[in-house]
Order: C-alpha cells, then structure tokens, then sequence
C-alpha cells in the first residue's frame, strides 16, 4: 500500500476504536448498521478521513500537452467547393498543413488587396 493509504487506514482504525464501532459477520448486516444513524455518521466520517488523506491525482498546473501555436483560434466558416480544391492543391504543393496553406493564402490575398488600393 502507498503512504496515503496506509494514514487512511490508520485513522479509519482509530474512529473504530474511539466510537466502539462493531465488528460484522456477513455483509447484509453491515449494509442495514449502514442505514441507522449511528452507520450515517460512520459513513461521514470515513469520506471525511478520506478527503483529508488525499493521494495522488488532481489537475496541476501548466499540466498536459502544450499548445503548438497558442493565438490560434478555431474558424468554422463554408467556402466553395473549388476554394477548398485550391487549399488543398497548395498544401500539397508546398509540403504544409491546411491549416498553413489557409493562412498564407489569407496573407498572399490580403498583401494583393493593399497593393491593389494603393496603385489605384
């Protein structure tokens, strides 16, 4: 048993003995002890004793896999059929993701869009 463990049954083994708790022979006895109110306060009292013993687990901090591009959000939008013929052409063509082809068409079209206004 780990250490966690081990404190838990300890003190479990102390509340028996502070509180005269019985000893049963068959499980159906202790199932029905469980349901007076002597049994509801037992019941308290271990989850207490087990929520003041913790072992391992619980969500730490900075904890899991590492976001590969943290300002990225999600974009969920419909585009033609032959605009996605074309994101996928490109990636291909380039050896990139989708994801990077998308943004540097975005980039390429916006950069010709500025030229366009400024020459005209």
């Amino acid at each position: 048993m780990n250490e966690a463990a081990n404190i838990r049954a300890k003190k479990i083994k102390e509340y028996r003995e502070q509180n005269n708790i019985q000893e049963f022979s068959t499980p159906e006895e202790y199932y029905q002890w469980l349901a007076t109110p002597e049994g509801k306060k037992y019941t308290e009292a271990i989850e207490n004793i087990r929520d003041e013993v913790k072992g391992r687990g619980g969500r730490r901090l900075n904890a899991g896999r590492k976001k590969l591009y943290g300002d990225r959000i999600a974009l969920n939008k419909r585009v033609p059929s032959d605009a996605v013929v074309i994101i996928k052409d490109f990636s291909k063509s380039r050896h990139i993701s989708e994801n990077e082809a998308i943004t540097e068409l975005i980039r390429a079209g916006y950069q010709a869009l500025e030229k366009k206004q400024s020459i005209g």
